[in-house]
């Protein structure tokens, strides 16, 4: 589960790096306003939570807590992070141009990294 503002605009933007369906029916997974599902292809299910008072992590800093990372394996690392920018990440460290991931924030702060 992923706290965020907007759980809807969250699975959204998760879909469209990963693929998937958007709050498909399932009797596990409520679908309201204030909580939406992306399943994923190889079965993965992501729930994004609203939360009130939700506070952005500030990648590095631990505080607030990042609350989640992940590390997305890509097979081109130059046109997952342009996908990524599209749909709506903000690119937080590039690497230096000589590392093989990027560190970018979802829309609404969650940091992850696209890995070569």
């Amino acid at each position: 589960m992923v706290d965020c503002p907007d759980p809807r605009e969250l699975a959204e933007f998760y879909r469209a790096l990963l693929g998937g369906e958007v709050n498909r029916p399932d009797p596990r997974w409520r679908r309201d306003d204030d909580w939406s599902t992306l399943h994923t292809e190889s079965g993965l299910v992501f729930a994004f939570a609203r939360v009130a008072d939700y506070r952005p992590p500030r990648w590095p800093d631990p505080d607030p807590p990042r609350q989640f990372h992940l590390d997305l394996r890509v097979a081109n690392l130059d046109e997952a992070q342009r996908k990524a920018i599209e749909a709506g990440a903000t690119l937080l460290d590039d690497g230096g141009g000589t590392r093989r991931y990027r560190v970018l924030a979802d829309p609404v702060g969650h940091p992850f990294c696209l890995v070569a």
